[in-house]
């Protein structure tokens, strides 16, 4: 049986706690109490989400030639196109389609909500293509009883894809590829686009911006590209060099001798002898290669051994 954790035990217990607060008010000041106990800090799990070339190599693994794979290409393209969870995606039917004049869909979403998004020229005419086969109730119908798929089966759908382009992209193999994958690669392709993030957030059907943002912080090309746009041409430092605005610092705190046992000096290396003030933290640059920390004690004096004697 698999361990759960304690933040789990204790959703639990608060959810109890609701529902008892519902239906019996007297009890309401016991389940404020047990609701307001806090949950255990952990660490956030990392958002998967693919690349370009990843989910290319994806879309092209069914075989479009048959009726099955058909099927599965366009749920595969719609799931990317729109972000839908994989629940939406297996509720959705003819009848939320709008496929002349502009393209859009309606999806049925968390909290009895809808929401609507546009569809690519290529995702309409997959889906037409798809209903021009045979008439089928939902998009994920299509096996031998012409029943529409469950979350599951989506889930299965693109876990088995997934394995299948994972022998020409190798990077593939060590993902976990699922529908909420694709839906966070969705995000993050948009994000790369340049859409903003509050028309990120209603494609989704994101009640808080909060939870968009997290797209942002897990993209590493937006971070090299910020990191790209940063002008660093006065730099003119080079490695190994103490730059000057650092030599008027380390000379200002240039003081009195400090007692010597407060000295740890390697043989055959010259000091220099600098107060640091009580509360007051000095930073030295890693750069700085010549200039070695050999103590430091608030109130004091720090000893900095600086290169070989003579």
């Amino acid at each position: 049986m698999q361990r759960c954790h304690p933040n789990q035990r204790l959703a639990t217990i608060h959810s109890l706690a609701r529902f008892i607060g519902m239906r019996s008010p007297v009890h309401l000041a016991w389940c404020a109490e047990v609701r307001a106990v806090p949950f255990k800090k952990t660490a956030k799990t990392a958002i998967g989400y693919l690349e370009k070339a990843e989910m290319d190599a994806l879309l092209n693994q069914p075989d479009r030639r048959t009726s099955l794979g058909a099927r599965d290409h366009a749920l595969l393209l719609f799931l990317y196109n729109s972000g839908a969870r994989a629940d939406e995606a297996a509720k959705l039917t003819v009848g939320n389609l709008q496929l002349g004049g502009s393209p859009s869909v309606r999806l049925h979403g968390k909290g009895n909500k809808f929401r609507t998004c546009p569809l690519w020229s290529t995702t309409v005419t997959s889906l037409s293509r798809l209903w021009a086969i045979g008439p089928r109730p939902t998009l994920s119908s299509g096996n031998r009883l012409n029943q529409p798929l469950t979350r599951f089966g989506i889930h299965r759908v693109v876990t088995q894809y997934a394995d299948l382009a994972s022998k020409s992209i190798p990077s593939l193999a060590a993902k976990r590829v699922s529908p909420h994958t694709i839906r966070h690669t969705t995000a993050v392709h948009l994000l790369r686009a340049g859409v903003d993030i509050n028309t990120i957030r209603a494609w989704l059907g994101h009640v808080s911006l909060d939870t968009t943002h997290i797209y942002a912080e897990v993209d590493m090309e937006m971070k090299a590209k910020a990191l790209a746009s940063v002008d660093i041409t006065g730099l003119k430092a080079l490695p190994g060099n103490t730059p000057r605005h650092h030599c008027g610092i380390l000379e200002g705190l240039v003081g009195r001798r400090p007692p010597s046992s407060m000295l740890r000096i390697e043989p055959g290396k010259s000091a220099e002898f600098l107060v640091l003030p009580a509360n007051r933290n000095i930073i030295l640059p890693p750069h700085i290669r010549k200039y070695v920390i050999a103590n430091i004690l608030p109130g004091s004096a720090i000893c900095i051994a600086s290169g070989p004697v003579g």
